[in-house]
């Protein structure tokens, strides 16, 4: 249609204004079809300079088809070579390479307890091998430093900068040992591994409580995961205490449980999986049995504690409605009975005996490795510093507690040592840097 002054105009009504219009000049058709036309020859001439090319291409394939293809059979001769030797290689594998990964174990101390013959084995390690002073990353923390050491790469390629990472979409804050997607534990460095690309080429492998190892991954050998790994209700250690002490229930500390009224025996319960206003709970009582014990009946289990001690594992199920029920373990520590009942539960561990989420490679390796040497603490990190911390309880608590996880650990360490006579074994030891920071 035209409009007013005589030029012509296209109107696409159902979706226009009033007045709305696109106005098209008389000499545009030229400049299209001279546009046009240009952009078919170019094609044309591009078509035929590439039909020119594989011509020639052809014509000289054809010319050296003997050469190449001798070339051809000296080449896969060659790579079969390789891949042979590179296969003779993993079969070949009779010596052990053994990593302590010692964490928080300073320099000039081991250089001045060695020089004061404090260290023996440190020492004769240094005198027959080799000893070195490594550089650390930037920023020096646990997180960023374990995930260069075991890659070899800086932050910038393994994706851990700090203790904690941020959305970039709410900017909230987590902690960067573990991620979860779509409800799913999922690797948290971005690079592989050294011990995964020596798994690779055939080398039997066991790494055993290193950090950023959650979750596990498949190796030619065993893996327990580490830092990262949660507890029962996915947090890195949420402990109970139950106290009827009214200077424990004035912090207004949310892991503080009243106890009413507490004459010899009482009724509690400890939460699990679920959310804090619909977590799965377990029901026990506690019955004073001695002036400095109690006895506790929890499904089944009577479980009897000396103050200032912890008991052994307790077993502990925690039934869902809508979901399996999930196994776990942990330990109480009777701090006092009387005149106040101040008695502490720590966080609930996974138990590896039937873990709800893998914790170990294979699956079974977990339950396997507690029917050897017994229960242990499967939480990333497994020492409870929170309640000495919070002002509950006393460095005493955490000593005796940092006693049973080195014996854990040593267990473990025989374990492995026994089981893997040849190949690479990483190992991972965090008392010496627990310690330090607690005391």
């Amino acid at each position: 249609m035209f409009n007013r002054f005589g030029r012509w105009t296209w109107r696409i009504d159902r979706h226009r204004a009033p007045g709305f219009g696109s106005y098209i000049d008389p000499g545009t058709g030229w400049v299209v079809a001279t546009a046009v036309s240009w952009l078919l020859g170019l094609l044309a001439g591009l078509g035929a300079l590439a039909a020119l090319a594989v011509r020639r291409i052809r014509d000289f394939l054809f010319r050296k088809r003997r050469f190449l293809g001798v070339c051809l059979v000296v080449s896969m001769l060659a790579y079969g070579a390789y891949y042979a030797v590179l296969y003779g290689q993993r079969l070949t594998i009779k010596h052990r390479i053994v990593l302590f990964s010692v964490d928080g174990l300073d320099a000039d101390r081991v250089e001045s307890m060695m020089g004061r013959g404090l260290l023996p084995a440190f020492s004769g390690l240094a005198a027959s091998g080799g000893y070195r002073r490594l550089q650390t990353t930037f920023p020096p923390q646990s997180p960023v430093a374990w995930a260069s050491l075991s890659t070899g790469t800086l932050p910038g390629k393994h994706g851990v900068f700090d203790f904690v990472r941020r959305d970039q979409n709410t900017y909230l804050l987590s902690l960067s040992t573990s991620k979860i997607e779509s409800g799913h534990p999922v690797r948290v460095k971005e690079t592989p591994d050294f011990w995964t690309v020596a798994s690779d080429l055939g080398v039997p492998t066991a790494v055993i409580g290193l950090p950023l190892t959650f979750p596990p991954e498949p190796l030619n050998g065993v893996q327990l995961s580490g830092m990262g790994t949660p507890d029962i209700r996915g947090t890195q250690g949420t402990y109970t205490f139950f106290s009827s002490d009214p200077d424990d229930l004035a912090g207004a500390n949310p892991r503080v449980v009243p106890v009413e009224r507490f004459n010899t025996t009482a009724e509690l319960q400890i939460s699990g999986p679920g959310t804090q206003s619909g977590a799965a709970v377990a029901t026990f009582s506690v019955n004073q049995a001695a002036t400095d014990s109690v006895a506790i009946r929890i499904q089944g289990q009577v479980v009897d504690v000396q103050e200032g001690r912890w008991s052994d594992w307790v077993d502990v199920r925690f039934e869902q409605e809508w979901a399996p029920d999930i196994d776990g373990i942990f330990r109480f520590f009777l701090a006092e009975v009387s005149p106040d009942l101040r008695l502490y539960a720590g966080p609930v561990n996974i138990d590896p005996r039937a873990p709800h989420i893998d914790i170990s490679y294979p699956a079974d390796f977990a339950a396997s490795l507690a029917g050897e040497i017994g229960l242990f603490h499967t939480q990333g990190i497994p020492f409870d510093t929170w309640p000495v911390n919070d002002g509950l309880l006393d460095l005493g608590f955490f000593e005796r507690q940092v006693e049973t996880i080195v014996d854990e650990r040593q267990k473990m360490l025989d374990h492995t040592l026994g089981r893997f006579p040849d190949g690479l074994i990483v190992f991972y030891i965090e008392e010496a840097d627990m310690v330090q920071h607690m005391f």
